[in-house]
């Protein structure tokens, strides 16, 4: 009889796969599909917004738009944050 029991270097697929890049890109393209394209900062990859930029970088590197556009927190219909920032 062979044994069965789960060894230690067993490793789960999500170990392997980029399941959160996926699923972002997965929700991108069904907006694309939709006609709902956001053109706005959410839509950017994290390492490039703003925010997320502050919390991992400081402030020193932020442009001046980039650190406005934290404070205005949204843009309008045409123009994301930063634009307005500008």
């Amino acid at each position: 009889m062979k044994d069965h029991s789960i060894t230690e270097d067993r490793r789960l697929i999500e170990d392997f796969l980029p399941i959160q890049a996926i699923s972002a890109e997965a929700s991108r393209e069904k907006s694309v599909r939709k006609g709902r394209l956001s053109k706005g900062i959410v839509s950017w990859p994290e390492d490039e917004r703003p925010r997320e930029t502050l919390l991992e970088k400081g402030p020193e590197a932020l442009s001046d738009a980039a650190l406005l556009a934290i404070l205005l927190r949204t843009g309008r219909k045409g123009q994301n944050a930063i634009e307005l920032g500008r």
